[in-house]
This record gives structure tokens, sequence and C-alpha cells, in this order.
């Protein structure tokens, strides 16, 4: 017969209780349940938001239905069926619905409010709520980011710079780059790692677009706290230091007598990088400098347009988040990723992005886009890194800004602007 000694009896009759009080608490949590279902949520199906108003608008008003979800109908019915595999329940109750979670889901981040308040419209229980939203938010992000916010390859980096060169008179530029705070409750026992400079916490979100005011790259979670320098290079500046993120060769562009990198355009919080360019610092700039930064600033009000797009429409980026950080982070990865989406298809983008909606500009005036008027400017990063770079990041600078000047560079308005502002 097998024998065991003294100790190892002990040990295995304490693994013993402590896995039957364990047992015990959890059988009585349930027992102790008043209801299974709350009485006033059995009447979802005949009282909820999803069978009465919801319903109605998507049978007999689109517009109401865009406003309320930020899509259109088909896009609705589409990303339903993306998000099926992912989010449909088996339950010994009768289960939500994978349409009933999207439309919860999209109404909270086009709008805002409370998971309690976003509860009793649909006749849920808060946790259930809060259970749903961060479950629909993580299948967004795996259903959507690889065919939408997929890293770009060689052949979608040149497809990005012909952009910025016909709309922004940007050569070999890549992308606008810019990061904005996300507000949050403090965190339980965070301490002071999502503190930031303007004394509210906060994560980060970083982002490249391209100059239709899709997101490129992002970087979402850096600690409000973080230093600048960590925040820049966390992802996207690693990445493209450690060649993880390449850009197209160096190509040489007509006026140029030498080569010109791929680049992304940043404002004065940003590094000098050869594949970064930032504006020259300083007042009282020469001509051909202070032409450099009005080229540039026109490049970058792309991701200025983008983040006033996404905090417009997504309006939960504007209010202070009451959840935990990784749920916030699966909040702004879903609407990084609808924006997206929807702008992916002309159905959607007539409503969500009409063209009076962002910046537009004529011969050097800018008609500021209507997103702007309902003040949804996200608060932006402080410096994020130290301004101090290679000799040839300055030089590369220097040519491009002496570019910026030829017959084959200019345009015409930018020496009429340059000494009006100045």
């Amino acid at each position: 017969m097998f024998e065991i000694d003294e100790d190892t009896a002990m040990y295995l009759g304490i693994m013993l209780m402590t896995s039957g009080y364990m047992l015990y608490k959890r059988r009585k949590r349930w027992y102790n349940r008043r209801w299974w279902v709350r009485p006033i949520n059995q009447d979802r199906e005949q009282r909820g938001a999803y069978s009465n108003i919801f319903a109605a608008m998507r049978t007999m008003d689109e517009e109401e239905f865009f406003k309320y979800t930020r899509m259109s109908r088909r896009q609705f019915d589409t990303l339903v069926k993306l998000l099926t595999p992912l989010l449909k329940k088996r339950s010994q109750r009768k289960a939500l619905s994978v349409g009933q979670r999207l439309a919860m889901t999209l109404k909270y981040l086009a709008h805002g409010g409370s998971t309690s308040a976003l509860g009793w419209e649909y006749y849920v229980a808060k946790s259930t709520a809060q259970k749903v939203l961060k479950e629909t938010c993580q299948a967004i992000w795996r259903a959507l980011s690889p065919k939408y916010l997929k890293r770009p390859q060689e052949e979608d980096w040149r497809r990005i710079a012909d952009g910025f060169h016909s709309k922004w008179n940007l050569p070999n530029c890549v992308g606008a780059i810019d990061g904005k705070h996300i507000a949050i409750q403090a965190p339980s026992n965070a301490g002071s790692l999502f503190f930031n400079y303007k004394k509210t916490h906060s994560i980060v979100l970083m982002a490249a677009c391209d100059a239709e005011y899709n997101f490129t790259l992002i970087d979402i979670g850096a600690y409000g706290s973080q230093s600048d320098g960590g925040i820049f290079s966390r992802v996207i500046g690693r990445a493209v230091e450690t060649g993880d993120i390449v850009f197209p060769p160096p190509e040489v562009i007509p006026g140029m007598a030498q080569e010109m990198p791929y680049y992304l355009v940043g404002d004065a919080a940003f590094p000098q990088r050869k594949w970064l360019m930032r504006p020259y610092p300083g007042r009282s700039l020469s001509l051909q400098k202070s032409i450099f930064n009005y080229r540039l600033s026109r490049g970058r009000r792309t991701i200025e347009n983008a983040f006033g797009i996404l905090a417009s429409r997504w309006r939960i980026l504007r209010s202070v988040m009451v959840a935990q950080p990784d749920t916030v982070e699966a909040y702004v990865s879903a609407c990084v990723c609808l924006h997206n989406f929807i702008k992916s298809e002309t159905c959607g983008s007539r409503f969500y992005c009409p063209p009076n909606y962002v910046d537009s500009e004529n011969n050097g005036v800018v008609n500021e886009g209507n997103w702007r008027l309902e003040m949804a400017a996200l608060r932006g990063v402080g410096r994020l890194g130290a301004n101090i770079a290679t000799r040839v990041a300055y030089e590369l600078r220097d040519m491009l800004a002496n570019y910026f000047i030829t017959r084959e560079g200019e345009v015409p308005w930018q020496y009429h602007k340059v000494t009006s502002i100045n």
C-alpha cells in the first residue's frame, strides 16, 4: 500500500480544504442571488431599445440610424457578420444577439454616457453592459484591424506619398504624426502612473495618418505620466529606428540634387530625424525657414483633422472614461478601427466625413471644417523628445526647405502667406 509522509498529508489536506471552501463560496454567491434575471429586464424583447427605437431607425430613417451608430445600415449588417464568429454566445439564458451587442457598443462609443444608463436603455444589468462593451470592442479590433489598420508596405507608403504630394505639395511624405491624451478616471492603486502634466489622469494615443484622414499607425496605452521621449519611442519611433517599419528607399525629387528619404511630418513636440520632419524652432526666422514651417503645417493639418473627426464622431473620447486602463485601450482601439472601416466605403463616408466636415484650402485660404464647431479637439501631448538630431537629419531638413523655394517646389501663394503671418 502506498504511504505518504506527514508533511505531504498535511499539504494535501490544506489543498482539499481550500478547494472545498472556494467551491462553497462560489455556490453560496449564486444561491444568495435574488433573481436569475432582474424582473424589469425580463421585458427586454418588448421594451428594450434594440427592439423599439433602434429597430424603427433601422427600417424607417437612415439619417437617424447614422446619427445613432455613425454608419450606414449596410455597414452595420456587414460588421454583424464579421463579429458573429467572435461574439456568438451559448447560455442557459437567452443570450444577447450579436446585433444587440454591436448596437449597444456603437451607441456608447458614439455618444458617451454611463454604463448604468446604457443598461437601463437596453434592459440589461450594469455588469452585463460593461462586459458587452469590452468584449465587443475587443472583437471589433480583432475583426477589423487586420484589414483596415494593417501596417503599410512599400506600395502602400508610395500611394500615401502620392496623396500628400498632390494634396499638400509635400514630396516623399508618408504621413503626419501626433499624440493625444485620452482622459480616464484615476485607476485604483495606480499612484501617479497616469497623472499627466495637465494634472489629470490619462493614457496616450499616438497615431499617424494619410492624406485622406485614415489612420495608418497607432500606439495606445502609454502612461500619461510617461516621459516625453518614452512616449515617442515606445512603439512607432522604435519600430522605425529598428527597421520593423520600413519606408521606401530615398529618391531624387525633381529640383533636388540629392536623394530625399521618405518621411513623416510632426509638430514642434517631436524630435528631428532623417525620417521625421519638424518645424524650425524660434522666432524671427529667415524667409526660407518660415516657408518651410508653413509648408509643413499644411501637411500636419491632416492629423489634426483626423483626430478631430475621430473625437467628434466617437464622443466617448471627449469625456473622462470610467473604466480600467485595459478597457479604455479596447474602447480607443475600436474607435480607430471603426473610423477607418466606415471611411473605406463611399456610402458610409458620405455621411461620416462629408467634404465640409474637414478643413479645405483654396490658394492658401483655409476654410475650417465643421468638426471644429463641436469643440471636439483632444488635448495634445507635450514635447516628445529632446531637440537633438544628427547632422544628416538637419541637412535633410535644410535641403527640403531649399526645395520649397525652387520653381519646382514652391506654391504661388506661400510668399504672401508667410509675410502676412510675420
